[in-house]
C-alpha cells in the first residue's frame, strides 16, 4: 500500500517513512503540532507517535483486515494458527487453561503464565483490558510465505514489528541526502526552541557550541577505537588507511553543521537558514517617532493567514465548520448570531474568512513596583473564527498581530498603532485572499473584538475610570444608579448604533465638549 503525504507529493510504501517525513519535512513534533493520521480520509491528529500507531491499529484495523492479509496468530501449545482475531485467539487459549494446561501471556513484556482459568481471565482484564495487535509478542505472529502479501500489507507488519518494509524498501532518508535531513532536523529543533519554548538566542548559541564540542570529543574517541578493531580483524593498519577512515568519520559526523564556519553555527547563519528553508514570517517594525525612539512591531496578518489557509489540515477544519451549520432554532457559535447575519461580508452561504481579535495589556516587570506602568505592553492577537471552537482555544491557533508600549497608545492613539492591521483587513475585504486549493479568492473581515473592560473601553473611546458617571459601554446606567436599581428593573436604556452615532456627531460639532454619556 502506498502512503501519500497530505501536504506535498511525497509518497512511500513504508509507514515509518511517511511518519518520519511528516516529522522532518513538515515539522510535526506531536506536542505543539500533532501528527496527522496517514490515512487520507481520516481527519484525526495524535500527540505522540505511540498514540498514532495505536490509532492505526484500533481505528483502521478493518481497513487492514478487509484485505487478504497472510498473517496469523499461532498457539504455543497446539497447531492452532488462525488469521488475526484477538477475541477468537483468547477463547482458544482459555480452552487450554480450562484443561489445566499452563498458558503464557501472549503480550509483549509480560512474563505471566497460569493454568487457572479465573486467574488467567483476571490477569487479562486487569493488565490487558484494551488489547490490540500492536501489543502482541512477534513470536506468536506468523506471516505467509507469499512475497506479494508482505508488499501489499507492509502497514500491518510496520505496526506490529516497528521495522522497515518487508519488501526490502529502505527509508527514503537513508541515502545521499541524509546529511541534509539531519541538518534540517537540527534547524527545526532550534527554531522550535526559540519560537515555541521561548529559549533566548544566546542560550541556544550556548547549546549549539556545547553540542559541537561534545561531538568533537566523541569523534576523537571514535578515531582512537578504529585501530584496535582493524587489528582484531587482521587488517593492515597503515597510516593512509587510518587517515581515510578518519576523513570518512569526520564527514559523517551529524553535528559538523554546528561549527561556527557552517550554516547552523551562529545566530545570524541560523536565521538565514530559517528564511531559506522554512516559512518564516518576521515581524515588521514601524517607527512612531524616530527622535524619541518610539516604535511598535506588527506581524503581517494576511501573510500568516495565507500560509494557514494553504495548509490542507487547517482548510479542511475550516470548511468542515462552514458546512456544519446549526439548526435555525439553535445558537451554537458566532455563525448563529444576528451580528454575523447582518454583516454583509460574512452573511450568506458562501465561504468567508472571519477573524476574531483580542486586545490586552500586560506587565513585563514587577506590577507592584515604582515602574509598574513604564513597561506596560499592549498586545493584539487574532484567531480564525471559522475553526471549530476546540481548535480556537488552543494556544497554537492564537496568533500575535501587534505589540506596542501602552504609553505609545496614549501618545499616538490607536489609529497609528492599528494602521497596518486595518490596511490588511481592508485588503481582505476588498481584494480577498487567494486559496490555491479552492482556486479562488476568499474575502473576509473582523467578526468581533474581545477585551476586558479596560481594554474594550480604551479601544472604543469610553471612560476608562469606573468610579463615577456612566461607566457601562452597554447601557446608560450611572454609577450611583447601579447601587440602588437592579438591572432587571428596565430603567437603564441600552446604547444603540443610532445613539452612539448621535454622540459622535455632537462631539465633532463642539470643540469644547470632550465627553457625552461616558464616551
Amino acid at each position: 500500500m502506498c502512503w501519500t503525504c497530505k501536504y506535498c507529493s511525497f509518497s512511500s510504501r513504508n509507514q515509518r517513512t511517511i511518519i518520519r517525513h511528516y516529522k522532518v519535512t513538515h515539522g510535526f513534533n506531536g506536542t505543539t503540532c500533532p501528527f496527522p493520521c496517514i490515512y487520507q480520509d481520516c481527519p484525526c491528529t495524535l500527540k505522540t507517535q505511540v498514540a498514532l500507531k495505536r490509532h492505526l491499529v484500533t481505528q483502521h484495523a478493518r481497513q487492514i483486515q478487509s484485505e487478504p492479509v497472510k498473517a496469523k496468530l499461532k498457539c504455543e501449545l497446539c497447531d492452532f494458527c488462525e488469521p488475526f482475531d484477538l477475541k477468537n485467539y483468547f477463547l482458544h487459549l482459555g480452552k487450554h487453561v480450562q484443561s489445566n494446561e499452563t498458558v503464557n501471556c501472549p503480550f509483549k513484556q509480560c512474563s505471566f503464565k497460569s493454568n487457572v482459568f479465573s486467574t488467567f481471565k483476571a490477569h487479562k482484564s486487569r493488565y490487558h483490558h484494551d488489547p490490540c495487535v500492536v501489543d502482541i509478542r512477534p513470536d506468536v505472529i506468523v506471516f505467509g510465505t507469499d512475497s506479494h502479501a508482505f508488499t501489499d500489507h507492509a502497514p500491518l507488519l510496520d505496526v506490529i514489528e516497528g521495522g522497515s518494509s518487508p519488501d526490502g524498501e529502505h527509508d527514503e532518508y537513508d541515502g545521499e541526502d541524509s546529511e541534509e535531513t539531519i541538518k534540517y532536523s537540527l534547524a527545526s529543533l532550534f527554531i522550535r526552541m526559540q519560537t515555541v519554548l521561548h529559549i533566548s538566542k544566546s542560550a541556544i548559541q550556548d547549546i549549539v557550541d556545547e553540542l559541537y564540542q561534545v561531538s568533537f570529543l566523541s569523534q576523537n574517541l571514535t578515531l582512537r577505537s578504529i585501530r584496535p578493531i582493524l587489528e582484531l580483524h587482521n587488517c593492515k593498519c597503515d597510516a593512509s588507511l587510518i587517515a581515510q577512515v578518519s576523513d570518512i568519520v569526520q564527514k559523517a559526523n551529524p553535528f559538523r553543521c554546528l561549527s561556527r564556519e557552517n550554516e547552523l553555527g551562529t545566530t545570524y547563519k541560523r536565521a538565514k537558514f530559517y528564511r531559506e528553508n522554512f516559512t518564516v514570517i518576521e515581524p515588521v517594525e514601524y517607527v512612531l517617532d524616530a527622535a524619541r525612539q518610539r516604535s511598535f512591531v506588527y506581524i503581517p496578518v494576511l501573510r500568516v493567514l495565507s500560509e494557514l489557509l494553504n495548509r490542507d489540515d487547517v482548510l479542511d477544519k475550516v470548511l468542515q465548520q462552514h458546512s456544519s451549520r446549526s439548526h435555525a432554532s439553535q445558537y451554537k457559535s458566532f455563525y448563529d448570531s444576528l451580528n454575523r447575519k447582518q454583516n454583509e461580508l460574512l452573511s450568506g452561504e458562501e465561504f468567508h474568512i472571519a477573524i476574531g481579535l483580542f486586545i490586552d495589556d500586560f506587565e513585563v516587570c514587577n506590577p507592584l513596583g515604582t515602574a509598574k506602568n513604564d513597561y506596560k505592553i499592549c498586545g493584539v492577537y487574532w484567531v480564525i473564527v471559522n475553526l471549530p471552537f476546540h481548535y480556537r482555544s488552543s494556544l497554537s491557533s492564537i496568533y500575535l498581530a501587534t505589540l506596542c508600549h501602552r504609553k505609545d497608545i496614549i501618545s499616538f492613539g490607536y489609529e497609528r498603532i492599528l494602521e497596518p492591521l486595518i490596511k490588511d483587513i481592508e485588503s481582505l475585504e476588498n481584494d480577498g485572499l487567494f486559496v490555491q486549493r479552492l482556486g479562488a479568492s476568499v474575502t473576509g473581515t473582523i467578526a468581533y473584538v474581545s477585551a476586558d473592560n479596560l481594554g474594550a473601553h480604551s479601544l472604543a473611546g469610553f471612560k476608562e475610570s469606573f468610579t463615577e458617571g456612566k461607566i457601562c459601554r452597554f447601557c446608560l446606567a450611572d454609577r450611583k444608579d447601579i447601587q440602588i436599581c437592579p438591572v432587571k428593573s428596565g430603567k437603564f436604556a441600552l446604547r444603540t448604533q443610532e445613539s452612539i452615532d448621535d454622540c459622535v456627531s455632537k462631539l465633532k460639532e463642539s470643540e469644547h465638549l470632550k465627553s457625552i454619556d461616558g464616551g
